[in-house]
This record gives structure tokens, sequence and C-alpha cells, in this order.
């Protein structure tokens, strides 16, 4: 029994004098020696241990290790690791080794070795190809599990193949925090890589290295870019989150068949960036606030599976790629001088496709909220009859496009180099780049009678070469820019409705165009310099006859543009000038009414010369005219000058023009011969009725509505009422001014209506006034009591008027 017991005790000395007093927690006192392998250590409190990091590397040979520990952290030194070993720190939050700005933490020389458990911190050298926190020079070592952070210029340098850089934290270096160059197959895997927007900070640099892996590494809040790539093949970066990078997540420049798979890219300043790089792979990767992006020469990429959110796609200069069975989500795919491309089989929803100097694409397959998007190219004499997404034609002739509801794509109709198209009777809506677009040489189209509303671009655009188009009818409203663009020639856009768009109504910067009998009202917010018609430096444009008012700055603006025609307009209630002319010469502006702009009638600056400026109705302006220019305020004797409500001379020989020049404020321009009376009149349209009535009824009961007039010039007026029934009425009256027309209606089928209410005198029509009723009444609080109540005190009813007015 007692040998049992000292033969047992024996085995457990043994056992326990093979076991590294490590794992017990003991500082040791000195190097172990264990099959030849030995183990140095660093720091700790016993006899034996090297306080320096290099003096124990010095006395290792290939596979020993060094273990550093913390209690003698930091380590203030330049590490240079010329053996194959292990050099292991007790904790990486708490063993720093630090360069003191003073060169590089560690330097690699030779393979096979291992670093693991550091903070790595503090370098520095004047040059940026020269100073890292780790620079590996060598093959086959794994860099594990530290904290590399605040060198300059580069958080790890690879210069070396097979190295492996795996579960590191690597943040707040001053360049790059992994730069790989003129190596191969390394990988850099599960790393937390951030930049924290350091200034000048980028997440990972690779040039003219090959058959790399960047995988599961979370990239995020660098200055620059997440990943670069310059002159290198083969790589493969997969499954990586990159995140908030202020330039872009992925860039390749003269980059071949790299692989970009399975990616969660979002909210970098752009996504994936390819300049001069083909034969790509781009799959299966979640694009959320991003894009991809195609520049110059990338031929034969392949664009497959991904998910693309609130982003787009863009290829630009290149040929023969294929974008297949992706899916867009608020995201559109934009094509500019880029040919033989294929793109099929694509889902968007809330988004599309958009094309410019484009061709011999193939576009087939392709779904737009759920509807086909449908593509032509090379056709003519066709008439689209399937309910479409959204449509595109290329160098088509002879198509028409009628009663289609083509809205929230990229654009509702495009035309490229496509003439002698009827597009009539559709619905463009909320689409990002406008309802209707027309680019490269698209002429002779008529436009007539579409509802373009609501788009977050210009709801016309007609680009450079596309003339001699007809816009008519149309309702142009509340479009996130211009209502209707021109960049072309000898357009003609006439009767449309064009209000509430947050920049200019019509934007002209072309030559030629006939803008007449346009109602152009309300264009432009207070963020902006909104106009209802500008006009660029372009000439020969005549404007005639239109009604521009209520815009949110000027009525007119020229600037630049010179031998304009502006005759006939009535040009009132705009909030800054009526007609303003920057550096603009020789037009002509005749028998407009100026009313009530709420600064000035007209108001010219800059270098404006030999503008005249006659026979024109200048009246309620703040101020009717400033001219800091020389101009022409008048056309002789006796065809004479301009009517000015403020003038106050006389007419001793009755022949309409006044004795006494009228003075222009500004600088030394005068109207010689100013009109004594309105030329041809003037007027300023109705204002809208005033509604009241009940709101809630019952069917088949008769109910009696009040419809108050008014007109600003006391005219005479008519009204026509829209019952929301498929009853409109026709005009009736005439009225006098500030009258209540009492009208009746009975509705026969439950549902909501809205009434409809306009009125017009001899020279304008008012905008329309609405009411909503249900039938039949709701057990919802009705407006009845308010109403008694303004039939037995009027005067409030006057008062209510007076203030909407």
């Amino acid at each position: 029994m007692k040998k049992t017991i000292l033969l047992l005790g024996i085995i457990i000395l043994f056992i326990l004098s093979t076991v590294s007093p490590l794992s017990f927690g003991y500082n040791i006192k000195k190097s172990i020696v264990s099959n030849n392998v030995i183990t140095f250590y660093v720091g700790g409190s016993g006899p034996g241990n090297y306080t320096k990091i290099q003096d124990a590397i010095d006395n290792t040979t290939n596979g020993d290790t060094v273990f550093v520990y913390d209690d003698s952290s930091p380590y203030y030194e330049n590490v240079m690791v010329n053996k194959s070993i292990n050099l292991v720190g007790e904790d990486k939050y708490s063993t720093v080794i630090d360069g003191n700005k003073s060169g590089n933490c560690i330097n690699i020389y030779t393979d096979w070795i291992n670093i693991s458990g550091f903070t790595i911190q503090n370098s520095y050298s004047c040059r940026i190809d020269s100073s890292c926190g780790i620079d590996i020079y060598s093959n086959n070592n794994t860099i594990d599990n530290n904290i590399i952070k605040s060198n300059i210029y580069n958080g790890i340098t690879i210069k070396g193949s097979n190295n492996t850089i795996s579960c590191n934290e690597i943040y707040n270096n001053y360049w790059y925090s992994i730069i790989i160059t003129q190596c191969s197959c390394n990988s850099i895997i599960n790393n937390i890589i951030s930049g924290k927007y350091l200034h000048g900070s980028s997440g990972i640099g690779i040039s003219y290295s090959d058959n790399n892996t960047i995988s599961y590494n979370n990239i995020k809040d660098f200055y620059y870019e997440g990943i670069s790539l310059w002159k290198s093949y083969n790589n493969n970066i997969s499954y990586n989150y990159i995140k908030y990078n202020q330039d872009y997540a992925i860039g390749l420049d003269l980059c071949n068949n790299n692989y970009i798979i399975g990616n969660n890219i979002s909210k970098n300043r752009y996504g994936i960036e390819f300049r001069r790089s083909c034969n790509n792979t781009i799959i299966g990767n979640n694009i959320s606030d991003d894009s991809i992006s195609l520049y110059d020469l990338c031929n034969n990429n392949i664009i497959k599976n991904n998910i693309i959110s609130y982003g787009s796609s863009s290829i630009t200069k290149s040929e023969n790629n294929s974008i297949i069975s992706n899916i867009f989500s608020h995201a559109n795919s934009y094509f500019s001088n880029s040919d033989n491309n294929s793109i099929i089989n694509n889902s968007f929803f809330k988004g599309g496709i958009k094309l410019e100097d484009s061709y011999q694409n193939t576009v087939s397959q392709n779904m737009v909220n759920d509807k086909p998007l449908v593509y032509f190219e090379d056709k003519s004499d066709k008439v689209i009859d399937v309910d479409a997404g959204q449509i595109i034609l290329v160098n088509c002739d002879n198509f028409t496009i009628q009663n289609q509801d083509l809205s929230n794509t990229n654009c509702g109709i495009e035309l490229e180099d496509t003439d002698n198209c009827l597009i009539s009777s559709n619905i463009l809506s909320n689409n990002i780049y406008g309802g209707l677009y027309l680019v490269s040489s698209s002429c002779n189209n008529i436009i007539v009678n579409n509802n373009i509303t609501l788009n977050s671009d210009n709801s016309i655009r007609l680009h450079s070469l596309c003339n001699e188009n007809i816009i008519m009818f149309n309702n142009v409203i509340n479009n996130k820019e211009h209502g209707i663009s021109i960049g072309s020639n000898n357009n003609t856009i006439a009767y449309n409705n064009i209000s509430s768009n947050h920049f200019h109504g019509i934007s002209i910067a072309g030559h030629n165009n006939n803008i007449t009998h346009n109602i152009i009202s309300k264009n432009g917010d207070i963020s902006n310099s909104g106009a209802g018609i500008k006009i660029w430096d372009y000439s020969n444009n005549t404007i005639i006859k239109n009604d521009i008012i209520l815009n949110n700055k000027w009525g007119i603006y020229f600037s630049g543009s010179s031998n304009n025609t502006i005759v006939g307009n009535n040009i009132s209630l705009n909030k800054y000038n009526g007609i303003r002319l920057l550096h603009a010469t020789d037009n002509h502006i005749i028998g407009n009414n100026i009313i009530s702009n709420d600064w000035h009638g007209i108001w010219v600056e800059g270098n404006c010369r030999d503008n005249i400026i006659y026979n024109n109705n200048l009246a309620y302006n703040d101020m009717n005219a400033n001219d800091t220019t020389i101009n022409d305020w008048d056309n002789g004797y006796p065809s004479g000058g301009n009517y000015w409500d403020d003038y106050t001379g006389e007419d001793n020989n009755g022949d309409g023009i006044g004795d006494t020049p009228y003075t222009i404020p500004g600088g030394d321009n005068e109207d010689r011969y100013p009109l004594m009376e309105p030329w041809g009149g003037f007027n300023i349209p109705p204002v809208k009725p005033y509604i009241t009535g009940p709101k809630r009824g019952k069917t088949g009961v008769e109910y009696q509505y009040k419809f108050l007039l008014s007109d600003p010039n006391f005219d005479a007026m008519y009204i026509r009422v829209d019952w929301g029934d498929g009853t409109p009425g026709s005009w009736i009256g005439p009225y006098e001014s500030d009258v209540k027309v009492i009208l009746s209606h009975t509705w026969n089928e439950n549902g909501n209506y809205t009434i409809r209410a306009q009125s017009k005198d001899d020279f304008g029509v008012s905008d329309w006034a609405e009411l909503i009723v249900t039938m039949p009444r709701d057990k919802t609080t009705s407006s009845f009591q308010f109403l008694r109540f303004l039939e037995q005190f009027p005067i409030f009813e006057k008062l209510i008027f007076y203030f909407i007015k």
C-alpha cells in the first residue's frame, strides 16, 4: 500500500513538472525548456525574466515562444523578429508595444512567425512607405488577436505571401490600416478595422498583389475608402461589413478577374467603384444607401443577384457588362455612353433604368413595380398597349404612348434619338429623374394632355438637339425642380398649366422657342431663386400671352440672354420682380401687364443695354422699375412709352402722352412719352371662389351651397361648378364682384365627393376652389351650426372672405 501511494506521488510530481506555470497565473522566474522548445518570459517579478522583448527574441531559436507579461507594459521598443517564433502577450488590452514615434513597432523578416495578444501603437517615420505598426517582409506569418492602433502611417504593411491577419482590432491609424503590396495569397479575415474618421485614414489597400482573400471583416468609419485595389488580380473580397466610409466602400482601378461576393455595404459616400477594370464579378451583395459604378473601359464585368436599395448602379463608357437578376429597391440603373451591355431579369421597385448615348444594349425581362419595363430600339410604327412600368425608346420612330400610369420609377418615359411620337393622356408622377426625358436629337414629338406631377427632377426635360417638339395642354404641377426644362431649339410650349414646381416653371437654354398661352404660377419655393420663366444665355425666344403669376421670386428672369420677345403677358403678384434683366441685351418687352409684384415691376442691372421696353402697364408694384444701365423705355412719338400708375405729369394737349418724361429710378433712363391711360387695359384674374355649405348629408336630399365671388378689378364674373359626381357645370353669370351665388345639388349615391368651383372674367380664370362632402352623413360633428351662425351674422362671412382674399 505504501509503495502504491509513493508511486502515485511520483507520477503527480512528474505531471506537474510538465505543465506551464502560466496556466496557474504565476510570474515565471526563469525560462522553461520543453522538448527542445524554450519559452522565454519578459516582464513579471521573477529573477531571470527579460525586461526587453528584443533581448528575449535575440536568445531564441526557431520554434521558441516569447511570452510577455503586462505588468511592465508599455514596452517602448522597435522590435525585430528574425526567427520563426511565437510572440505572445499576456492580454491584448494591457500588454503594449509602443514604437515611441521612432520607427516601426514590429518588423518581421522571417517566415512562420505568430504574434498575438498585444496592443501595438505609435509607430512613426517621415516616409509613408516605411512606417507602420507591424511590417511584414516574409511569408506564412500569423497576426492574430491584437489591437493595432494610432500608428503613423500604416497599421500593418504586408510585403510577403501566405500571411494571415485575423481577429484583430485595427483602428485610428493615420494612413492605411492594412496595406498589401507586391505579394500574393494573403488572408485578411474576421478583423474589426476602423478609421474613426481620422483625417487621411483608409481601410485596406492592395497594389500589384494577386489571389488575396479579404473576408468577414468589419470595415468602417474611414476618411477615405474602405478597400482599394490597384493593378491587382484574382482577389476575393467576400462577406465583409463595409459602412460609413467617406469615400467608396470598395474601389478597383486597373484590376481584373476579382470577386466581390456577399458583402454588406451601406452608407458610404460611394459603394463599389470600378475604373478601367474588366472581367470582375459582383455577386450576392447587399448594398444599401450606396451604389455600384463602372467608369471608363470597365468591360465584361458581371453584376448579378445583388440587392441594391436606396442607391443605384451606373455604367459609363463601358461595354459588354451583364446586369442580371438584381433587385433594385428605391434604386436605379444608369447607362451613359455605354453599348452592348445586357440588362436582363432585374426587378425594380420605385426605380428603373436611364440610358444616355447608349446603344445596342440588350434590355429584356425586367420589371418595374411588378409591371414590364418596355424597351424598344431601332423600331417604328408601334402603339404601346401593354400596361407598362417604364417605357424607353432608343432610335425609334412614330410610336404612340397613351393612357399609361408610369409612376414611381426612374423616368416615366425616355426617348433617345426618337422622333415623331405621340405621348398623350398619361400619368407621370413621383418619378426620380422626371416624368418625361428627351435626349440625343429626339425631335418632332407631340406631348399633349398628360398629368406630370410630383417628380423629383424636371417634369419634362428636352436635352440639347431635341428640337421642334410640341408640348401642349399638360398639367405640370409640384415637381421638385423645373416644370419644363428646355435645352434645345424651335420647340412650342403652349396652353399648359405649369404651377407649384420647386424651381423655375420653364427653364430655357435654347433658341427660337415659342412659349405661349400657358398659366405659369406659384413656381419656386422659399429656399431657391424660382422664376415663372428663366431664359439663360440664349436668344430669339418668344414669350406671348402667358399668365405668369404668384411665383416665389421673379415672373420672367433674363440672364445673359438677347433678342427675345416678351409680348402681351400678364405678369403679376410675383414675390420679387415681375421681370428681371441681368446682363441681357436687345430684348423687346412690349404690351405686358406688370401688376402687383412685391418688389419691382421691372428690374434691370448688370451689363444690360439696348433693351426696348414700351406699351407695358406697370401698376401696384412696390416700385414700378429700376434700371442701372442704358435701355430704351419708349418707342418714340406717337407710339409712346409705358403706363405708370405713379406718374404725376399732365397731358395738356390731350394726345394721351404725358407732357413730361417719367424718370426711371437707378440711373439716367427715362420714359420720354409716358402713357396717360393703361395700354389696352389691364386685368388681374379673379380670386378663387369661397365655398360654404354642408360637408355631410344624405343621398337623395337637395343641399344649398354658397359661392362667394370677388375680382380685384371689380369686373363682371362667371362661375362654373363641378359637383364631383360626373355632372360638371357650364359657365353661368355674369355676377358682380363680391357677390354670393347660391346653387343647389343632390347626390344619389353614397361616397365622398369633391365640389370644385372656378370663376373667370373676360381676361383671366381663377384657381379651383374645393370642398369635400360625404354622403351619407356620418356620426362626426357637422359644420351645420357654424353655417347657421354665418347666415345669422353675414358680417362675419364677409370678414372671413376678406382675409382669405
